[in-house]
């Protein structure tokens, strides 16, 4: 079976990618995923204040804000709470686990 068949391209369009990166020195791939939104100014105005009266975390803060009828994602929060400096990074999250790579 040829490689084309097994993953559904025609072999013209492989052989067109292949001399695409043997012409090219340093080939790179491209950045991929949506470009991410950019945080306005009126978001990081309202997340900031009700951090102040409220006190908590971003999960927290996101629900607190879907009930003013606001919605902002907790990833988003906890992204403008790092840039104000009222929230941290803890690296022990950030770590791969080991035993997660043998899953």
């Amino acid at each position: 079976m040829e490689h084309s068949t097994a993953t559904k391209h025609n072999t013209r369009w492989a052989r067109e990618v292949h001399k695409k990166y043997r012409k090219d020195e340093n080939p790179k791939l491209k950045q991929c995923g949506r470009k991410p939104k950019p945080i306005s100014d009126e978001e990081r105005k309202i997340v900031i204040e009700t951090y102040h009266e409220v006190l908590a975390s971003a999960t927290m803060i996101e629900q607190v804000l879907d009930e003013k009828g606001v919605h902002i994602n907790h990833n988003r929060i906890h992204l403008i709470l790092l840039e104000a400096g009222l929230a941290r990074e803890e690296p022990k999250k950030k770590h791969r686990r080991s035993w997660a790579d043998k899953i």
